[in-house]
């Protein structure tokens, strides 16, 4: 099953090659290291700020969500993809399904600071979903940045006029090489900008790698 294993063909027995070589893609083999992790069942100093304009309602938070809906859509997902706590935009449900959504302009939450790797591959993967009914448009997104000595932007992905609902989607993102020995910050960010619609966002399972 490792990276040398190999095989003449699917029906035969013989001439098999065999291999515990583990991929470097799967953090081993390659001397593979995770940098920071986080499943948020605890603090690790993520910092939540407005955004431009700011959001007046939906600031990001550490908490265990409760379920939402709006018209059959499943708006916020009371489900994490492990443990009970992600990063989301208001935990609580509210009167509505719009109460607590994002709301007027734009939520911040950061990380705390973490040193890359100044050498190979560095990634950061997490769980995610942007959910918003058919009133959202192009204006509205879900973003993450890495802000060093500059920032650039790892993940941007706009709003639409089409329902989606809470479902996380797992992501791994290669990190610009410029940003490898610096000490970062990773930024998500979730707007509802021009005319109101319902803008959900969560985050949870984030890790840094380096492979």
């Amino acid at each position: 099953m490792g990276t040398g294993a190999s095989s003449p063909n699917a029906n035969s027995t013989t001439a098999i090659v065999t291999s515990t070589a583990v991929p470097p893609e799967c953090n081993g083999g390659g001397g593979g290291t995770v940098v920071f992790s986080d499943d948020f069942e605890t603090n690790k100093g993520w910092t939540t700020a407005p955004g431009t304009p700011a959001a007046v309602t939906g600031a990001w938070e550490r908490g265990n969500p409760q379920a939402t809906t709006s018209g059959g859509v499943t708006t916020q997902n009371n489900t994490t993809t492990s443990g009970a706590n992600a990063l989301v935009t208001a935990a609580a449900a509210g009167a509505a399904a719009g109460t607590n959504d994002v709301d007027g302009g734009v939520t911040t939450i950061s990380s705390p600071a973490i040193t890359l790797p100044a050498t190979r591959t560095n990634t950061v993967t997490f769980q995610s979903y942007f959910a918003h009914l058919n009133n959202s448009g192009a204006d509205d997104f879900f973003r993450l940045e890495i802000i060093g000595t500059t920032t650039a932007q790892l993940l941007n992905v706009p709003g639409a006029a089409t329902n989606v609902a809470a479902t996380y989607t797992a992501r791994t993102i290669t990190i610009p090489a410029a940003f490898a020995g610096q000490t970062v910050r990773f930024r998500f960010s979730a707007a509802d900008n021009g005319t109101g619609s319902l803008v959900e966002a969560s985050v949870d399972d984030f890790s840094v790698n380096n492979n």
